[in-house]
């Protein structure tokens, strides 16, 4: 119950433009407070920007991998990597043209 309170006080705090995944914060106990009952804890959470994978998806989609790369880094993501099923030769290497068949996969380190 106590974790679940933690979260959503956390979840309170959330910069517009953020998100926050429950499962990714730690507590740890610093003490009793000053006022009996009280107990002191302190929490690290990890916050995840907010991206729109549909528009990265047709924003990438047909694109060359050093287009991409380039597209990426603009991005507020501190690294990435783009891995093809299959790789034509250069001028022909290029993204899928349908961003269905792209996949975009978040993760906090």
């Amino acid at each position: 119950d106590l974790l679940e309170i933690i979260g959503s006080e956390i979840e309170k705090d959330v910069p517009a433009g953020f998100t926050f995944p429950k499962d990714t914060f730690t507590t740890s106990v610093k003490g009793p407070g000053k006022e009996k009952g009280t107990l002191i804890m302190q929490y690290k959470a990890t916050l995840l920007p907010k991206f729109d994978i549909a528009q990265i998806k047709n924003d990438i989609a047909g694109k060359s991998k050093s287009a991409v790369e380039a597209y990426l880094k603009t991005l507020p993501i501190e690294n990435f990597t783009i891995v093809q099923n299959i790789e034509f030769p250069s001028p022909f290497n290029l993204l899928p043209q349908r961003s269905d068949n792209i996949v975009i996969e978040v993760k906090s380190n």
